[in-house]
């Protein structure tokens, strides 16, 4: 497979690296900030080395295989009794509006899922004792708002708490899908509530997958083969039948689109990472050169334009995050915070100074669905 990029890809967050790879050295470290220099307005790509307008460089197309495979998950993955009601819980009904955003915070004060105040503060949504969760890697919002998944990955010792969870934060039930010491993460949520994508262990121990369970359990999980490479960052269509995820192989990354019936999937991007497709199915955001892109599914950029002129990137560099009315998007940086700027790229500003990997361990940005 012959490729073409022009540009090495800057992995600042979406890599495939592991969250928990640096929850346990952040506690040996003081607390970092770092400072994100943003430049609007017309002269705003007249400091290229910081400009939230980048230009990046394109790639030829090239086909790898890939399907759903009838199979089982690792052993960490078990089968519960299903749940209709739990699946109608998680479905979704619209309107649609923005609710609060919630992150994960994790410190040596606290552990769990809170959401932003608007004046920065934080509230507790799930509260999540490192005794019990030592690391939350990721967490994923039903479309209906009203459940919340999140998953538990082993540290240096395990404490049963392990695995897959959802909970109704209505009643506070709290229940556990898969269980064992698996690593797990970029838990995403099926548009009409059934299903469930995330990043685990390949059955060989020897690297990583994707994978797709039934949100209530009642299935084993089913291996997405995404080729050779490291997967990350599932993120579903609004056709539940179709799934873009990111593969890094060596030092670089592609993103790929798959339907889940068996066909080939597309590439859509090369040096590209960390896709996020819009609630409405049109677009897909990608980490690309220093910033954010917009591709359709079929690989064409319809990046807005930047003071008048077509750009190469906007916003800044990190992990987007659509909003339920695909009106906002939230970038999760690895050491300035969680920028929000309008869909169109205005309105870039800081929303919360909790970090990805650094000392003060927030992550994984993400807007509750309210009906």
């Amino acid at each position: 497979m012959e490729l073409d990029g022009r540009f090495p890809v800057h992995l600042d967050i979406a890599d495939g690296a592991s969250y928990s790879s640096f929850i346990l050295a952040r506690r040996e470290r003081g607390r970092e900030r770092g400072n994100a220099t943003l430049h609007q307005g017309p002269d705003c790509c007249a400091a290229p080395a910081h400009c939230v307008c980048g230009v990046h460089g394109c790639g030829r197309r090239a086909v790898v295989g890939a399907f759903i495979a009838r199979g089982h998950g690792p052993a960490a993955v078990h089968s519960a009794q299903p749940d209709p009601a739990l699946i109608k819980s998680a479905a979704a009904s619209f309107p649609v509006r923005n609710g609060p955003l919630a992150l994960i915070v994790q410190d040596s004060t606290r552990s769990g899922i809170y959401t932003v105040r608007s004046d920065g503060g934080l509230r507790t949504l799930v509260d999540c004792p490192q005794d019990k969760c030592l690391l939350l890697e990721s967490f994923a919002w039903a479309p209906s708002g009203r459940l919340i998944a999140f998953d538990v990955s082993c540290g240096p010792t395990a404490t049963g708490y392990e695995g897959i969870h959802i909970m109704d934060l209505s009643t506070r039930t709290d229940r556990n899908i898969t269980s064992g010491c698996a690593f797990i993460d970029d838990l995403a949520w099926s548009p009409d509530g059934s299903r469930l994508a995330y990043v685990t262990d390949n059955d060989a121990g020897t690297g990583k997958a994707i994978r797709v369970i039934a949100a209530d359990g009642s299935s084993s999980a089913l291996p997405v083969n995404t080729g050779v490479g490291r997967p990350s960052s599932p993120t579903w269509s609004r056709n539940p039948q179709r799934l873009a995820f990111a593969v890094r192989r060596k030092r670089r990354s592609f993103v790929y689109v798959s339907d889940l019936d068996g066909l080939q999937p597309r590439l859509i991007a090369v040096d590209a990472s960390a896709p996020a497709w819009s609630p409405d199915g049109s677009r897909i955001a990608v980490h690309a050169y220093r910033g954010i892109k917009f591709l359709t599914p079929s690989g064409r950029d319809v990046t807005p334009e930047c003071a008048g002129r077509p750009c190469g990137t906007i916003g800044v560099a990190g992990k987007p995050v659509w909003s339920p009315d695909g009106h906002k998007i939230a970038i999760q940086t690895r050491r300035s915070g969680t920028f929000v700027m309008q869909a169109n790229g205005r309105n870039l500003h800081g929303a919360s100074d909790w970090n990805d990997w650094g000392a003060a361990g927030g992550a994984h940005p993400s807007w509750q669905p309210m009906r």
